[in-house]
């Protein structure tokens, strides 16, 4: 039986563009981007319109450890927001890192096998560091710069990646100065 909260998306997504007619997977992709969903995408994009609510059921309702194809989705976001440096616009980007860095810390708290834990947290370091990059150098805020930068330090340290370490310090060291 479907969950409420989905429900209640579906139905929200549903009452937008769709003159009531039925809704195509694309028309509720571009709903759940306006609900803040992006996170959902990649495993998302990989199903079946008959898969989509289900499939969006299971992975909102997080239940269960890691999963590899969790890992693996939360691991292409982070590369995608690397990528996106270089051409979106800050604020809207760290928007994006910011909501990514809050997920990754989710997944870690939902515990795995070591290997995909570690995985996760050399992923939510890279996330945290771009979100402390744009806070500090294209958003001028060194305030949320720092707490970026902390939760990055914390997942290079758990997950014992010390050049990635090294990197977070060197750009801890523009917020001391």
């Amino acid at each position: 039986e479907p969950d409420a909260g989905i429900d209640t998306l579906w139905r929200s997504v549903t009452l937008f563009g769709t003159n009531g007619h039925e809704i195509d997977r694309d028309t509720f992709i571009k709903g759940l981007l306006a609900f803040g969903a992006s996170p959902l995408l990649p495993s998302l994009l990989s199903a079946g319109p008959s898969q989509v609510p289900t499939r969006i059921a299971r992975e909102l309702q997080g239940t269960g450890p890691l999963s590899a194809t969790a890992v693996q989705d939360y691991e292409t976001i982070t590369a995608g927001h690397r990528r996106l440096y270089w051409s979106a616009a800050p604020m809207a980007l760290y928007g994006s890192v910011e909501s990514h860095v809050t997920l990754g810390g989710e997944l870690l708290a939902k515990g795995g096998p070591d290997p995909l834990v570690r995985r996760v947290q050399i992923a939510l370091a890279e996330a945290a560091l771009l979100a402390g990059r744009i806070a500090f150098f294209d958003l001028k805020r060194p305030a949320p710069a720092e707490q970026d930068y902390r939760v990055a330090l914390d997942a290079t340290e758990a997950s014992g990646d010390h050049a990635l370490a090294a990197a977070v310090l060197a750009h801890m060291s523009f917020v001391a100065a």
